[in-house]
């Protein structure tokens, strides 16, 4: 099992734009004073970062935080819990001082954020569905199963798909009254208990997402869920690094964080997540993957 982590204070600049009940109080430390502030904006949707229960602190996610901030500790680290929604405002503040530590790494980063190098390969979206609903070959393609216009499909609010976008969006456009929204802490395990109930048919998500929720589940599964791969991602190879704000002050944050990446992606607690979360072979495909710039 993965070690748990606490939290830190909020900057309180960032304070004034997020609800004061989003902060947890670190214990004081005044050493830490006169160190600049790096604030790390926690998403509470685990199993990336997982903000309470059984296993609080011990998301994937959690585990890239903690390791950087033994690697940079010229830095007071603060941790700040922010709804997906919000980050990508926060982040590109022209006065942040906000990093997001787990971005899928795009062509091209959104606007006013940053990339640091790839800190590792990460799992590609599968579709999760009840095992008894479809018979499909894999991996299945996303398209012709939408092309059928009868499956109420269902997504945590302001996740992105890559490559898959195109035919999700288009999905919601042309079959709204099939397709259903989930927000708040927690909103993809949320997602997967209205498939196990029968609400909607399917989502798109992450392996880990399912592994989530089968581990925590305080009672068996109503229906069994299964993951299927999908067609159109097939060749994709997805990689994943911190985002920080496109400014002077995370310029010098990022170029900070891309030395210490061969550090991180050999420290215990970076490794032992990532077989924990995404599996043995994946995780030994992000150690010896190579840095892309």
């Amino acid at each position: 099992m993965l070690a748990s982590t606490g939290y830190a204070a909020a900057n309180p600049a960032i304070a004034k734009s997020v609800p004061a009940h989003e902060f947890v109080e670190p214990a004081a430390n005044s050493s830490d004073d006169a160190k600049p502030v790096l604030t790390w904006a926690i998403n509470p949707g685990p199993p990336f970062h997982i903000v309470s229960g059984p296993l609080k602190g011990e998301g994937f996610c959690d585990a890239l935080v903690d390791s950087l901030t033994l690697l940079l500790p010229n830095y007071r680290h603060n941790k700040v819990v922010v709804p997906q929604g919000r980050v990508l405002e926060l982040l590109s503040a022209p006065d942040s001082q906000m990093c997001f530590p787990c971005m899928i790494k795009r062509q091209e980063p959104p606007k006013g954020v940053q990339y640091t190098q790839s800190t590792h390969q990460f799992s590609r979206h599968v579709l999760i569905t009840r095992a008894s609903l479809l018979n499909a070959t894999e991996p299945v393609s996303l398209s012709t199963l939408l092309d059928s216009g009868k499956y109420r499909y269902g997504y945590p609010q302001g996740r992105r798909y890559g490559v898959l976008d195109p035919l999700l969006e288009a999905y919601k456009t042309e079959h709204p009254d099939l397709v259903l929204a989930r927000s708040g802490p927690g909103e993809a395990d949320s997602v997967l208990s209205l498939i196990e109930i029968g609400r909607i048919d399917f989502t798109v998500d992450y392996p880990m997402v399912l592994k989530y929720h089968q581990l925590v589940s305080q009672k068996d599964a109503l229906v069994p869920l299964k993951m299927l791969p999908i067609a159109e991602n097939q060749q994709i190879t997805p990689q994943q690094a911190v985002g920080c704000a496109d400014n002077v002050w995370g310029r010098q944050v990022i170029a900070q964080i891309n030395q210490q990446i061969p550090a991180l992606q050999i420290s215990a607690k970076f490794i032992q997540a990532n077989k924990f979360w995404l599996g043995e072979q994946q995780a030994n495909s992000s150690q010896t993957s190579q840095q892309q710039p």
